[in-house]
């Protein structure tokens, strides 16, 4: 049987379920005041009970829907439509649609050359579409006159009766996107170019990796692989910095470095293989759900402490690891903060303003003293010179009242910032 597909819009106002036949819109609304489901594993409800206004068709399919991605809400225009109401649905072996899901009305169809659709990825700023064929290929669509613009493959031909995915992720700034290999690497291809711009491997997954999710700041990447594996890579430098196993009835770790043993994560059911993977975007923790219906939370899956330079070498300097939910502007600003307060308790020679002793310290004022009356002599020699002389080398008796007052104005100006400079 054929498993539905999700996807909830960006405002969280909908939900998308994509069947054997179709793909239907459920206002969140009403999926929270109907009865809850007992297990995410059981057979999904029927939708008839749902009114015309709590869900709706947005399109239909002669075989089973595959892929669903609403597309960003700060989308541009596309397609005949505002991108930020498009949803792009893909099936079995269909063309993608893109969606007017609010008028169930098909704007546009990408075309699809080599069985169906695994997955289904809009970058941030709605003006991509990234989607993963069966064939192991990863074609990149422009949405604004539906051209393919990259297709390059990536892991080998998944069979049909498979029902292992290959998800895709892009960056928070749509700078990457990462795609999963077939012999546990995880590859980074560059925007526009379309080229590999990173390897993410060093056999830390044993599996073909089958899932990938970008942090909210884009400094950390989660892969997991078909051995329910999930390493979590720092992306800047390439590095793995924590592992953790699926498993069903083990303790929950707060995080593993690498490269000690992958500790266990608890799932209901861990004879199936992982389905998703999504960061809190408020916290550092990681949710994980599996194909049975298993949830489980990873907390703290990015070690607080840092991690070494070189894992292999005990002597390495250790990295501190930014939180994966903090984003870049305010962790440059909380850097430049402390900078700041750092250079202010220094003294003379980079020495901490605390640790001269008084002899040192009185030294250093009378060292600021001393500069501040030479200076001060200096500024006054020069002004006795000045007043003997007028604009281009004149005597001073030789100006006229009007050049006299500018150059003693022009005098103080200079005493004044010379004066706040030293303080």
């Amino acid at each position: 049987m054929h498993q539905p597909v999700l996807a909830v819009d960006p405002r969280n106002s909908s939900i998308a379920i994509g069947d054997e036949q179709s793909v239907q819109i459920i206002s969140v609304n009403a999926l929270l005041a109907a009865p809850p489901v007992p297990s995410l594993s059981a057979a999904p409800p029927s939708l008839k009970r749902f009114s015309a206004a709590a869900c709706r068709t947005a399109c239909q399919f002669a075989l089973p829907c595959r892929a669903l991605a609403f597309a960003p809400s700060t989308a541009s225009a596309a397609g005949g439509a505002s991108a930020a109401v498009l949803l792009a649905a893909a099936g079995d072996p269909e063309n993608v649609k893109l969606v007017d899901w609010r008028r169930g009305a098909v704007r546009r169809q990408l075309r699809n050359d080599a069985g169906y659709f695994l997955d289904l990825a809009w970058d941030p700023e709605g003006e991509f579409l990234a989607a993963a064929q069966r064939e192991g290929y990863v074609c990149v669509y422009r949405l604004s006159d539906g051209e393919r613009v990259c297709r390059t493959r990536f892991f080998k031909r998944i069979p049909v009766v498979s029902s292992r995915r290959r998800t895709m992720s892009w960056q928070p700034d749509g700078a990457l996107l990462a795609v999963p290999g077939e012999e546990g690497e995880v590859f980074l291809v560059e925007r526009l170019s379309w080229e590999t711009a990173a390897e993410l491997a060093g056999g830390e997954h044993l599996a073909p990796v089958i899932l990938t999710a970008f942090s909210p700041n884009g400094l950390y990447l989660a892969s997991a692989d078909e051995q329910n594996r999930i390493v979590i890579w720092e992306t800047q430098r390439g590095y793995a910095v924590s592992a953790a196993t699926v498993k069903s009835g083990s303790s929950l770790p707060s995080s593993t470095h690498i490269p000690s043993p992958s500790s266990s994560l608890p799932l209901d059911n861990d004879k199936c293989c992982l389905s998703s993977l999504a960061w809190d975007p408020c916290s550092n923790a990681l949710v994980v759900t599996g194909e049975c219906g298993g949830v489980t939370v990873w907390k703290k899956p990015v070690p607080e402490q840092g991690i070494r330079e070189d894992p292999k070498d005990p002597k390495s300097r250790i990295l501190d690891l930014a939180p994966p939910h903090v984003m870049s502007e305010e962790l440059t600003k909380a850097q430049l903060a402390a900078e700041a307060a750092a250079d202010q308790q220094k003294g003379p020679g980079g020495a901490a303003r605390g640790d001269l002793n008084p002899r040192d310290a009185g030294m250093e004022e009378e060292g600021l003293e001393e500069k501040e009356e030479l200076t001060k002599a200096q500024l006054a020699a020069e002004a006795a010179a000045d007043q003997q002389k007028g604009p281009g080398g004149a005597a001073r008796g030789d100006l006229n009242p009007r050049d006299a007052g500018m150059e003693e104005e022009g005098l103080e100006e200079k005493e004044e910032l010379t004066k706040a400079q030293l303080a």
